[in-house]
């Protein structure tokens, strides 16, 4: 049984992993994309009508992490996954700015199905933790905030076993 993955959907849960893949120390652990337009390099990747073939890949897996942003595809990518999952160690997502009032009420319906170690990250904090900052310096922030939130999953993990 292969060990650890962790899986990215939609835009923010690609941008999460991709900045994963650069800056963690973690070769063992394999890293998936859930997205139909852009991919990472050298990540394991399926367009989101292809989730049902990933549901198989995850299941040989003792633990799998999953991350994204609340709102939209990815959220009810990560829904399905942490439903139909046995495995899922930790889920990793962060909620849309509050003026994105639609995505807001379709994010708070997916925190009501999500179940498990939730970690809920908002984007809100962003503006209040970084006034000053270009908005993509603030989400590189953000995307290394969540990333040490799935690098304390791992090192969980690895030091249970």
């Amino acid at each position: 049984m292969k060990t650890i993955a962790v899986v990215g959907s939609g835009g923010a849960g690609l941008n999460i992993v991709n900045t994963f893949k650069k800056e963690s120390e973690y070769e063992n652990v394999d890293i998936y994309v859930v997205n139909d337009e852009k991919r990472v390099d050298d990540v394991e990747f399926y367009k989101f009508n292809q989730i049902d073939g990933l549901i198989k890949v995850l299941s040989e897996y003792n633990h799998v992490i999953l991350t994204a942003g609340l709102g939209g595809r990815g959220g009810d990518t990560i829904v399905k996954l942490a439903n139909e999952l046995d495995n899922i160690e930790g889920i990793v997502v962060c909620k849309p700015f509050r003026v994105e009032k639609y995505r807001v009420e379709t994010a708070e319906e997916q925190i009501k199905l999500l179940r498990g170690n939730v970690v809920l990250k908002n984007l809100d904090e962003l503006v209040e933790k970084m006034p000053d900052a270009t908005i993509k310096d603030a989400f590189m922030a953000f995307d290394r905030e969540i990333v040490e939130e799935i690098a304390k999953i791992i090192q969980r993990l690895i030091h249970s076993t």
